[in-house]
């Protein structure tokens, strides 16, 4: 699915942020251009899973694992947008949002203070831990993913066969009108009246 996607990118660029600020900071290597676009990258990422995600909630997109289990269309808005954060899985992406609000403000405040590489090296661990996570409890599963056993049971090959079958039987009694129940009396009265043939 597209927001597994994107919690791979936003993994990927974390990374790669942490590894090259590390290296800057032991003094091996100074590409810090890339290492600023990964942090940016990954924080990108991570907000367009954020917003897929509240796009699923928020179309009732029951066919997401996350969404059927912590929604509901009976749920007013307010509540229903606390559905992003309901479960483990939202709540780890929700982290990773804030993570990624406050590496960008890290970023801006730790250059000015000559401690960019330190900071962002160790930012770039914690945040690559927290979107790892996103890996393993992903909210974007599909729900026959995650329930394989439900699926394998509304899709029998004698399902097909199962409801006319099992009709069939019910359709031949109540076709025959001499055999049915009345639910008015003869006289227009409301109690039920069997007819009972002769």
């Amino acid at each position: 699915m597209t927001g597994t996607f994107l919690v791979w990118v936003a993994l990927g660029a974390s990374i790669v942020g942490m590894l090259t600020y590390a290296r800057a900071a032991f003094g091996k290597g100074r590409s810090i251009p890339l290492a600023r676009w990964s942090v940016l990258t990954s924080a990108l990422g991570v907000a367009a899973a954020s917003v897929l995600l509240m796009t699923y909630i928020l179309q009732h997109r029951f066919d997401v694992d996350y969404v059927w289990s912590y929604s509901s269309r009976d749920l007013p808005t307010y509540l229903l947008i606390t559905t992003f954060w309901a479960g483990q899985e939202g709540s780890f992406l929700l982290w990773a949002l804030f993570g990624a609000v406050f590496g960008l403000m890290l970023q801006s405040y730790a250059r000015t203070r000559k401690l960019e590489y330190e900071a962002m090296a160790v930012y770039g661990f914690l945040q690559s831990f927290l979107i790892l996570l996103l890996v393993f409890k992903t909210p974007f599963s599909a729900v026959w993913d995650v329930h394989p056993e439900q699926l394998a049971a509304g899709q029998m090959p004698c399902r097909g066969c199962y409801l006319p079958l099992s009709a069939l039987p019910r359709a031949s009694c109540s076709a025959d009108t001499g055999h049915t129940a009345s639910l008015a009396g003869a006289d227009g009265g409301d109690g039920i009246r069997w007819r009972i043939p002769h």
